[in-house]
């Protein structure tokens, strides 16, 4: 079983200089052709150009992705949820994790990822805290309401 992650993850953990928090939450991170052409712009940090097939493998497979880009996707988006059915997947893009879910895959978001960090004890709350207004600071968008239940949860008073 694989666990495929889409570009804003990366990109948001890689803006806010944490990518490497990825590989203790996620040992072996694969993406897709698509998410890589995202990813890899050139404007990309040297850890996350040093993890490309140390730590985040490119899975090619040619797939026809048109059911979910005709449902508004993204092809990186849409790349993701043609990936094998068992697999698990790290989509931040709510309409793709509700089409995840609606067919029945096991789908989460970065704060999701974080959260099941620390309930894996991989990261302290603490940290994971850190790591959310770290990524928020550097443009990733959470609802003012999620941020707050997030961080709540994450033992903020």
């Amino acid at each position: 079983m694989r666990t495929w992650v889409d570009a804003s993850t990366l990109i948001a953990l890689d803006r806010a200089a944490e990518v490497l928090i990825l590989r203790a939450l996620v040992p072996r991170v694969s993406i897709t052709e698509e998410v890589r052409s995202e990813v890899f712009t050139g404007r990309e940090s040297e850890a996350l150009r040093n993890a490309l097939g140390a730590w985040i493998e490119v899975v090619s497979d040619k797939r026809d992705l048109r059911p979910w880009i005709r449902r508004g996707l993204g092809s990186g988006e849409a790349s993701l949820l043609a990936t094998p059915m068992a697999d698990r997947l790290v989509l931040d893009d709510a309409a793709a994790r509700a089409m995840a879910h609606a067919e029945g895959r096991d789908a989460v978001g970065l704060l999701g990822l974080l959260l099941a960090g620390v309930r894996t004890g991989k990261l302290r709350r603490s940290r994971a805290l850190q790591i959310l207004r770290q990524v928020v600071q550097h443009g990733f968008y959470v609802a003012s309401p999620l941020f707050d239940k997030i961080a709540q949860e994450l033992g903020e008073r």
